[in-house]
């Protein structure tokens, strides 16, 4: 039972890293685009 409990802990740890990585990559995109358009069009 406890070691069900764990890999379930683990199964969302993994979920939250990967989603808080997608997050970062969104922001890190936008910020990019809003720096493009100063420099022209590339």
């Amino acid at each position: 039972m406890m070691e069900k409990q764990n890999q379930l802990l683990l199964d969302d740890g993994y979920f939250l890293t990967v989603l808080m990585l997608k997050l970062l990559n969104t922001c890190i995109k936008q910020k990019m685009r809003k720096h493009r358009p100063l420099n022209g069009n590339v």
